[in-house]
């Protein structure tokens, strides 16, 4: 079975990506937990993280995302995430942590507009 994960990486379903190579894919969550919240996911499937070929890799991916969402966005960390089992799809959650949620989710709703700034943003500071 094809996963909505799978579908947004061949671009059958379209998302706000902010970077990819050959071997990962990060966009922004549809529904995020704070402004920002990225999934960043394997092309090569795999249900689970640890599951993932050369797992060190894969959260090194990470890490200028993190560096370019803590410069754009500012929040006062990014928290790492990979917990979820709506997809059967391994991915790792980047959550910006913003002074006033440090116990807790806004879970903003943003417009179309906004989710695509917000991409921008974050893709105009990554190296």
């Amino acid at each position: 079975m094809t996963t909505i994960f799978e579908k947004i990486i061949l671009g059958e379903i379209s998302s706000y990506k902010i970077t990819e190579n050959d071997k990962y894919f990060a966009f922004l969550d549809i529904h995020p937990k704070s402004k920002g919240h990225i999934l960043v996911i394997p092309k090569k499937p795999a249900t689970w993280t640890w599951e993932v070929d050369n797992m060190g890799e894969y959260f090194q991916f990470c890490k200028p995302i993190i560096t370019a969402v803590l410069k754009s966005l500012m929040p006062i960390t990014v928290s790492i995430h990979t917990f979820g089992t709506e997809v059967p799809h391994a991915h790792i959650h980047l959550i910006p942590i913003y002074k006033n949620e440090e116990n807790k989710f806004e879970n903003p709703i943003l417009t179309p507009q906004e989710m695509q700034s917000i991409a921008d943003s974050i893709k105009s500071c990554l190296n």
